[in-house]
């Protein structure tokens, strides 16, 4: 097992990762921990900071840096903070594009997959790698997709029968709740960002307006708390500005009336992509 492991290198551990393009087909917590040890630092250098909100955008679209995304499917800023000081420390990351949404301050401590050094040597032998093995195996017969491609992108979207179902019911927001200590998590990345000479930007996803609209006094005093983390020329892109109205009242836009589907999230990719793009040619203020 140990030498079909290293043979397969599934996460660019243990032969020469540069220029490779790695593609993960099972637990999305456990794969990007892994794949921040040498895949990520050698062939990227910027990183999406998010959580499942997030994980469906196309960073491929953004050319201020080679961004991997490394948002995590059910994960918060403690998971997130394993993966991208993996990578600062061990990459030269110019980029670091942060997703501000209370999923990702609303709880500390991981809590996904086996983001621990022992899943490393875990790499040559474990069930994560026997499920990882069979579900390439899988995907090279046609019989199944990767979990997220080269880029860190996943494609979650349920099927169209699944979705249509979800639209259909009622759409209630959660509560809105901070976790202390994972505002503070959240901060202390930012500060390691900048201390390895990244430059900061973030982001607030869109919200269904109905979401929105329904605790718009709680949204509005989080984002300004955690506007607070960012520096005046460290630029913050909403999303659910006036302008994207068209989209964020949409109830199609989101098929759970938080997470985007695969074309509305390709769509607003772009304008990501776009406004870092009019960031770096602005440079930073005088």
């Amino acid at each position: 097992m140990a030498a079909l492991g290293y043979a397969m290198d599934c996460y660019g551990l243990f032969r020469d990762v540069h220029g490779r393009k790695i593609a993960f087909h099972s637990n999305d917590g456990t794969s990007k921990y892994l794949l921040s040890y040498r895949y990520i630092p050698a062939n990227f250098d910027g990183l999406l900071v998010g959580s499942s909100i997030s994980a469906s955008w196309d960073v491929s679209r953004i050319d201020a840096a080679r961004v991997y995304n490394a948002s995590v499917n059910g994960g918060n800023i403690s998971d997130e903070k394993v993966v991208a000081e993996n990578v600062l420390s061990r990459g030269r990351v110019k980029l670091v594009v942060f997703c501000i949404h209370p999923y990702l301050t609303a709880s500390h401590g991981q809590r996904t997959g086996d983001m621990k050094p022992r899943a490393y040597w875990g790499a040559l032998g474990s069930m994560q790698l026997v499920k990882e093995m069979g579900n390439a195996l899988r995907a090279r017969l046609g019989l199944a997709q990767p979990l997220a491609d080269e880029n860190g992108r996943e494609i979650f979207e349920p099927a169209p029968e699944v979705v249509a179902r979800l639209q259909a019911g009622p759409m209630v927001g959660k509560p809105i709740v901070i976790d202390e200590i994972a505002f503070e998590e959240y901060g202390r990345l930012v500060q390691s960002a900048r201390a390895h000479g990244a430059r900061v930007v973030a982001f607030i996803p869109p919200i269904y307006a109905s979401f929105y609209e329904a605790r718009r006094k709680d949204y509005d005093a989080y984002f300004a708390r955690m506007a607070s983390l960012f520096r005046p020329d460290e630029k913050i892109i909403d999303f659910n500005a006036p302008r994207y109205a068209a989209y964020t009242r949409e109830r199609s836009v989101f098929y759970d009336g938080s997470h985007l589907t695969t074309k509305a999230a390709d769509f607003f990719s772009a304008e990501l992509a776009a406004a870092l793009r009019g960031h770096a040619e602005s440079g930073p203020p005088d």
